[in-house]
């Protein structure tokens, strides 16, 4: 690069000299090669006598000698097409064709690779998403090379429109002296991604409240889109309209490993029914595809979701269908009186209820009566019973003469009931004498 040359500058050849007498000269001609990894720009020539220091010398400074400078032209790889089909799935292969060229009037250009490109934008950089990298062997100046290679779109690539691309020589390899023109974009191209839906969705009619249901769904991947090749969830929710989302009342999922284009997966799961709900209220079952996470990058996010049937919450409701004890009794006496206690429908009873039992002087049993005994229940199953007799005392304070035993179940109210109109009941009449 400068007019003092040394042995570590840039040999380009040698020629050999047998001998020389004093005062003699020897001139020739000799052939060399630029190297294709020299980068371009102007050199000075020079040459070295006995660069090898073969010749004992009495003065081993003056053997280098400078000469005209060069301007050494270097290669100058482009892209000059590139192209792709309109559209590809995502996770599927399709074909790609470039032409790299070099430029003519410059050096040859040792191998390279040209890498080939998706891009947000017509801007093509090594920072966009590289399909693939292929090998382009040496060129001469203007030559060109056209191929085909077969690359893969990720799958986990967003849908969306796209620029191809290519970029020559893009891991650097040749030393050019222009390095801005490597990279083409070509057309644009629509990446399609898989659309899941929901394509049924359903459940019983009833739905008992702390209680277990069967929820049905079928989740379907659109045959125009793309495999999805990762794991997902459906999720189940019941909502009060028919337009479900993730805010709705979440019951349960399932999950898929995967699923192919046009093919469906269907699931029965069993949920649990939050007691929280408004009894005899009507709401939708419901599911969604791909819920709460988003993992499938998807051409439609919007058609996730489907209402199924129109459910009703059904709450437990404690009834007493028996209450009975003796005939007689005396002031003071421990007698037995026995309750039996129904949860009349599919609801659930999760915790504990009080049983209370009165004595009363009408047929209407209420919690002004007198209250004698009572026992405790812990949760109650859809449609079970609970029969059992509890030792009572008769109050010495009551006056003489005939009253009705009965008997209010959940008498505290801490069972959130479908119908709370319904939990005393009046059993047999006993005779209180002394």
């Amino acid at each position: 690069m400068d007019d003092v040359i040394t042995a570590s500058d840039t040999r380009i050849g040698y020629r050999t000299v047998s001998s020389l007498a004093s005062g003699a000269s020897s001139t020739a001609d000799t052939a060399v090669t630029i190297p294709t990894s020299i980068a371009a720009g102007t050199y000075y020539l020079g040459a070295i006598a006995d660069w090898q220091n073969s010749v004992y010398e009495f003065d081993e400074t003056n053997n280098a000698l400078a000469g005209n400078q060069i301007t050494i032209v270097g290669p100058d790889l482009t892209t000059t097409e590139v192209s792709a089909p309109e559209s590809v799935r995502v996770g599927d292969s399709m074909t790609m064709g470039y032409t790299v060229k070099n430029g003519d009037g410059g050096g040859s250009a040792g191998w390279s690779y040209v890498g080939l490109y998706l891009s947000t934008d017509n801007v093509i950089t090594t920072s966009d998403i590289r399909l693939g990298y292929y090998y382009v062997a040496a060129m001469a100046a203007g030559a060109a090379t056209t191929s085909q290679n077969t690359v893969t779109v990720p799958s986990t690539l967003a849908p969306g429109t796209y620029y191809i691309g290519a970029i020559a020589d893009y891991a650097n390899n040749v030393a050019e002296p222009d390095e801005t023109n490597n990279a083409l974009a070509g057309s644009q191209i629509t990446v399609i991604g898989p659309d899941l839906t929901i394509s049924s969705v359903s459940a019983p009619a009833d739905f008992p409240a702390g209680g277990s249901v069967a929820v049905t769904a079928t989740v379907t991947a659109s045959a125009d889109g793309a495999d999805v090749s990762q794991g997902f969830s459906v999720c189940l929710y019941l909502s009060q309209d028919t337009t479900i989302t993730e805010s709705d009342t979440y019951l349960g999922e399932w999950s898929v490993t995967s699923l192919a284009a046009g093919q469906s997966s269907s699931a029965t799961t069993t949920v649990t029914v939050p007691s929280s709900l408004t009894f005899g209220a009507t709401y939708y079952v419901g599911a969604v595809a791909d819920c709460r996470s988003n993992y499938v990058k998807e051409s439609d996010e919007t058609n996730n979701a489907r209402a199924g049937n129109a459910v009703t919450v059904v709450g437990p409701d404690l009834v007493l269908s028996g209450v009975s004890g003796p005939a007689t009794a005396a002031f003071g006496e421990q007698v037995a009186v026995t309750t039996t206690v129904t949860n009349a429908t599919e609801g659930v009873v999760p915790g504990t209820f009080y049983v209370h039992i009165f004595l009363s002087d009408n047929s209407t049993i209420t919690s002004s009566d007198t209250y004698i005994g009572s026992r405790v229940i812990s949760g109650m199953g859809p449609g079970a019973s609970s029969t059992e007799a509890t030792t009572v005392t008769i109050p010495t304070t009551l006056k003489r003469g005939t009253y009705y035993i009965g008997a209010i179940v959940d008498y505290l109210n801490s069972v959130n009931e479908s119908d709370e109109t319904n939990n005393a009941l009046t059993g047999n009449t006993i005779l209180i004498k002394r």
